[in-house]
């Protein structure tokens, strides 16, 4: 059995596409910096140059609009974003949350949501976090019942990404509470539900949380005070949320890890530009002695071996 190592050449043709397509904003780095940084937005044409590439697309079938290119692309392009310093979690949450659309939405919801998504016009972040549960979600608290035409949602969220950029918000709460379904004797996995909700629905309000924020995304804990969603917006079957819910969290792992090798590289590089500049003692710069050149070396032996990871988890 032969080994293959390195990009296939579908991988170098996204990771190539993705370079051309950042090549024009790449002398504006420092001003898509500060446009992040100063009104906490990604800049439109920047978004439209993402949908115009496929990369919005990725996860999305053709017949809605998408390329369908796959986890394996997009996290190679995610990626490729962040090496050149682009990365952005609004990206990675808005293409998990198509992901999820595709995977467990219905017909109409599929039709609603992810032609615009494909297309830029529309972009989502995922709710899902609490103060009380934290990463062990089947302790949510948050309800959603039905009431008439709509179920209504009330409980909070917490270290939400982005929603103040989001359009609508993938969430995850509960149709039965917790006491209800240990009296059933239901796994602790029953009765989740997954709604995409409007960001701008009245009784949704937001408190920033005072903390460095991620690329420029701040964190909000999201208040949701009797806010009223169409059943429509249910996403798969109600009280059948937990695989809906993994559906979406297992592809984001892998796309954060991607974000993350992207990240290190660029900061790797920034410290060997840095290393071949600095000069302090004679004529020979700071990078031509060991003590420097060692951690900068394991640091790239890390990076590859975390790279490889993700590569293998994105494939499988």
């Amino acid at each position: 059995m032969s080994l293959t190592f390195g990009l296939t050449d579908e991988q170098r043709m996204i990771k190539e596409t993705t370079e051309g397509m950042l090549r024009p904003f790449e002398s504006r780095r420092q001003e898509f910096e500060r446009a992040l940084r100063e009104h906490g937005r990604v800049p439109e044409e920047f978004w439209a140059a993402l949908a115009k590439a496929g990369l919005l697309g990725a996860f999305i079938p053709e017949e809605y609009g998408g390329t369908a290119m796959g986890l394996t692309a997009l996290a190679t392009a995610t990626d490729a974003m962040a090496r050149k310093g682009f990365g952005h979690p609004l990206f990675i949450l808005t293409g998990m949350d198509a992901l999820c659309i595709a995977r467990s939405g219905s017909e109409e919801l599929k039709r609603r949501f992810l032609p615009a998504i494909a297309a830029g016009t529309t972009k989502l972040c995922f709710a899902i976090t609490e103060a009380n549960a934290g990463t062990n979600s089947f302790r949510m608290t948050t309800r959603a019942v039905r009431q008439g035409d709509a179920y209504v949602i009330d409980g909070e969220k917490t270290f939400i990404t982005a929603m103040d950029q989001a359009d609508y918000v993938l969430m995850v709460a509960r149709t039965r509470s917790r006491d209800e379904v240990e009296r059933a004797g239901l796994p602790k996995t029953s009765c989740l539900s997954v709604f995409v909700v409007d960001c701008h629905t009245p009784g949704i309000t937001l408190t920033p949380l005072p903390m460095r924020t991620i690329e420029a995304s701040k964190q909000w804990t999201v208040h949701f005070d009797g806010v009223r969603v169409p059943p429509e917006n249910l996403v798969g079957d109600e009280h059948a949320g937990a695989l809906v819910m993994f559906n979406t969290l297992n592809p984001e792992r892998v796309l954060i890890a991607a974000l993350a090798c992207g990240q290190t590289e660029h900061l790797l590089e920034m410290a060997i530009g840095y290393a071949n500049q600095r000069v302090v003692f004679g004529s020979k710069p700071i990078g031509a002695y060991q003590a420097v050149q060692h951690p900068l070396a394991d640091l790239r032996i890390r990076l590859e071996a975390a790279r490889g990871i993700t590569h293998k988890a994105a494939a499988a």
